[in-house]
Order: structure tokens, then C-alpha cells, then sequence
């Protein structure tokens, strides 16, 4: 690698340090905010042991009774608790997302060097 080369890529690695801390470190850290204040509401409403406890009890019967109670529980919860479930939900889909994408722009940037 020559001069011009190590000069360039430690160009281009702050460019891309600025625009990470600038475009995606906001948006994981909404994120985050989001995530963590639907944990809380929902670790306020929702006895977790005890549901898990149930669904323990049902599961002997297979996986659609399990399906049936987690529909009926969370349909008989309170709204402020199921709006908090699918933020919760919504924001690891999220995540897995930019985790999946974070992985394919990985390999194929190491594929690109081969």
C-alpha cells in the first residue's frame, strides 16, 4: 500500500466516522430511549413470572393453546401495556433489521477486499 492509499483510507474512515456518529448513533439511541421506556411500562404492568408460569401450564397441550392464551392475554390487557408490547416489538424488529443489514454490508465489504 502506498502513500497516497494509507491517505485516502484514513480520509474515507473519518468521513465515515463522522457520518455514523452523525446519521445512525441518533437513530440507536431513539431507539434505545423508545425500547427502554416500553420495558418500563411494561415491567410495571405485566407479572412476567406469572405469565410465564401459565404459559408453562398450557404448553403442555402444544403450541396452539400457548398461541391462543398469548392472543387472549395480551387482548386483555390494558391498552397503555399492549401499546407497549408492540413498541417493544416493533423496535427489535428494528434492530434485527440494522443488525442483518450491519452483517451483509460487513461480509460483502471483505468479499470486495478478496
Amino acid at each position: 500500500m502506498n502513500n497516497s492509499e494509507a491517505v485516502k483510507n484514513r480520509i474515507l474512515w473519518k468521513v465515515y466516522v463522522v457520518w455514523f456518529f452523525r446519521r445512525i448513533v441518533p437513530l440507536i439511541l431513539l431507539q434505545v430511549l423508545f425500547f427502554a421506556l416500553a420495558i418500563q411500562i411494561f415491567a410495571k404492568n405485566v407479572f412476567v413470572s406469572r405469565v410465564l408460569q401459565n404459559i408453562g401450564t398450557v404448553a403442555e397441550n402444544g403450541y396452539v393453546p400457548v398461541l391462543k392464551y398469548l392472543a387472549v392475554s395480551f387482548l386483555g390487557t390494558r391498552p397503555l401495556t399492549q401499546v407497549s408490547i408492540l413498541i417493544i416489538l416493533g423496535v427489535l424488529a428494528l434492530i434485527l433489521r440494522d443488525l442483518g443489514r450491519s452483517l451483509v454490508a460487513y461480509k460483502s465489504m471483505w468479499m470486495r477486499k478478496e
